[in-house]
């Protein structure tokens, strides 16, 4: 991966597929409520994308492969993304969200998004990973769970605090033992 230095104007948006690396040269962006300023970045796993928006005009240094792609979007995060954000920040009691969803429909996107507003917004947030087959937290086979501290642009980067061994990368067969991790 060999870094290319791009220049982007404010309210400009792209999504970065991975494996890719992004890094902030000059100026200010977003991705999922993560600020990141000059010297910070973050590394796309193979098979994950992430959203940015430029909160400043900015010089941005990319490593990309062959696999990996930088695409336009006209819109940053879905407008019911940041809906749902809002109303769950002013709850004013203990909840929990459940998000489910089609192999590759935003799931994971969607929940580090929310936890990110949500501890910005001074909430404690806890994140349990219950797909043992597709894994941000934790290992194959398990249910991880991580109670998050700051925020972060990628869950898999983050080492779980607990995890549950299920034994399967499939609840087929293992539904008891699956809510039992839960």
């Amino acid at each position: 991966m060999h870094p290319q230095l791009r220049k982007f104007k404010a309210g400009e948006s792209f999504i970065l597929e991975g494996p890719s690396s992004i890094r902030v040269v000059s100026g200010e962006v977003n991705s999922l409520g993560v600020k990141m300023l000059p010297g910070q970045g973050v590394v796309i796993p193979e098979f994950k994308s992430l959203p940015f928006l430029v909160e400043k005009d900015c010089e941005l240094e990319l490593r990309v492969t062959g696999e990996s792609s930088l695409k336009f979007s006209e819109e940053y995060l879905p407008k019911d993304w940041v809906e749902l954000s809002e109303k769950l920040a002013s709850v004013d009691r203990r909840f929990t969200v459940v998000v489910l969803g089609d192999l590759d429909s935003g799931k994971s996107t969607l929940t580090t998004f929310l936890a990110n507003v949500l501890l910005q917004r001074g909430l404690k947030v806890a994140v349990i990973d219950a797909d043992t087959g597709q894994k941000d937290l934790g290992a194959p086979g398990t249910i991880g769970m991580k109670i998050l501290d700051k925020p972060t642009p990628i869950l898999s980067g983050c080492p779980e605090d607990s995890a549950f061994f299920v034994g399967s990368t499939s609840p087929a067969g293992l539904i008891d033992r699956s809510i039992a991790g839960v």
